[in-house]
């Protein structure tokens, strides 16, 4: 594994694992931008944004504002907004219940930006905010990044007040209570450069940042999600799984209109959302140590080749045990897997042959993954080439950027490849 930046031939950055530090270099210029703002039924607190915006130090000439209203009764006019110094775009969907998610795809696709910056329309982001938060996906592709989300009391406030405050000739809101666990979890974990694969539920929509090119590689969020929550969670985990290297910018600071979450909700509806949201998640998004559900999908794919000529108990036998494991796996004979339970899962496996001793081959495949986990290696190899174990986002990173390094051994230089001994023992079916 490198412990260096490569650098791609149009000047784009690959890093190893997590390794965001590694992309500290001044840019040539800034990236030009789209700001993607999702709305509903709020202009008050869309003049207040469009006005952080006007006041960015980011070149004017080089971000546009593109503007989704899901379905608001009444509908959003731009005409009614001082736009002025701003490239602004509106959208409009049918209105069919909570579908930020589809909004927010709904003005990246007709974005010409590099780089996509995500905003609540109730977020006002400080005069350095785009300048921050685009910094690195501008320079590195596979970033995806979040920034700090303050809170403030802003009700009655107006396009003047946030320029005096802003520029330090009036006085500021009142200042409310962010989250305490974000902020542990982000010092924690250096501003997730030790973000782990439990690091995509630190991302959050509201302040949150892209390349144009990972997001349309992902699809963009996922349209099923029509409640409040969750998709920012879920984009979030595909996006590692699909090579992507998290980060937390708090220099790019936005100020959220009202407290949290949950300061805004009584008790008895923040569990009930939240078990929505669990449940919503459950579906999307393998547990790592339990057995699969049929719902739910599996975080280890196996492919296992060389069936022919064995005995259909024998084969049973071997599924038993592996279904029976805390693998949370599913397995495919001869046959590969569609690309949605490719992109959820994270960690593919191929195995050749038919395996001796079943439980013997439980306990490699358990100790290749914690291997895997501990380390951050992309691929484990036992008794090669039997069984061979490798992490999602290794590879997709790999693939993304091969054709950009012909002849180097991507998974190897930016994630790592180890041989273990194994506790396996095949023999050719």
């Amino acid at each position: 594994m490198i412990d260096h930046a490569l650098v791609a031939p149009r000047g784009e950055l690959v890093v190893p694992g997590n390794r965001w530090d590694l992309a500290e270099r001044p840019a040539a210029q800034s990236p030009e931008v789209s700001v993607v703002v999702p709305y509903y039924q709020g202009a008050e607190q869309l003049a207040l944004l469009l006005e952080g915006l006007r006041g960015q130090d980011f070149p004017s000439g080089r971000f546009e504002v593109l503007v989704a209203d899901d379905g608001s009764p009444d509908p959003l006019d731009l005409g009614r907004f001082d736009t002025s110094g701003l490239r602004v775009r509106a959208f409009h969907q049918e209105d069919k219940g909570f579908r930020a998610a589809a909004a927010r795809n709904l003005a990246a696709a007709s974005a010409e930006g590099q780089v996509l910056c995500f905003l609540d329309q109730d977020t006002i982001p400080e005069p350095s905010y785009l300048s921050a938060i685009s910094r690195l996906p501008g320079q590195l592709p596979d970033a995806l990044v979040v920034g700090r989300r303050e809170h403030a009391d802003l009700a009655g406030w107006n396009a003047e007040g946030v320029r005096d405050w802003f520029s330090g000739k009036g006085p500021a809101p009142e200042i409310l209570t962010a989250p305490e666990w974000l902020s542990r979890e982000y010092r924690d974990t250096r501003d997730l450069l030790d973000a782990g694969e439990n690091g995509y539920k630190y991302i959050i929509s509201a302040v949150m940042a892209c390349s144009t090119a990972l997001f349309r590689e992902l699809g963009g969020f996922d349209e099923s999600f029509q409640q409040y929550g969750g998709e920012d969670w879920e984009f979030a985990h595909r996006a590692w799984n699909a090579g992507a290297v998290l980060a937390h910018e708090p220099r790019a600071v936005a100020w959220h209109d009202g407290p949290d979450w949950a300061g805004r909700s009584t008790p008895e509806s923040r569990q009930a959302m939240k078990q929505d949201e669990k449940e919503a998640l459950l579906r999307r998004i393998p547990e790592s140590e339990v057995c699969a559900r049929p719902d739910h999908p599996a975080n280890l794919l196996l492919t296992w080749t060389g069936l022919t000529d064995v005995h259909n108990q024998a084969v049973q036998d071997v599924l038993d045990h592996l279904r029976a494991a805390p693998l949370n796996i599913a397995v495919q004979q001869n046959a590969q897997f569609g690309p949605q339970e490719q992109s959820r899962a994270r960690f593919q496996a191929t195995l050749h042959g038919m395996p001796e001793d079943p439980e013997q081959l439980t306990a490699s495949i358990e100790d290749a993954l914690t291997w895997l986990r501990h380390s951050g290696a992309g691929e484990v190899r036992l008794d090669e080439p039997r069984l061979t174990i490798t992490a999602t986002r290794a590879r997709r990173r790999a693939e993304r950027w091969q054709n950009s390094f012909p002849g180097r051994d991507l998974l190897d230089d930016l994630f790592g490849r180890v041989e273990l001994a194994s506790r396996l023992r095949t023999r050719t079916a």
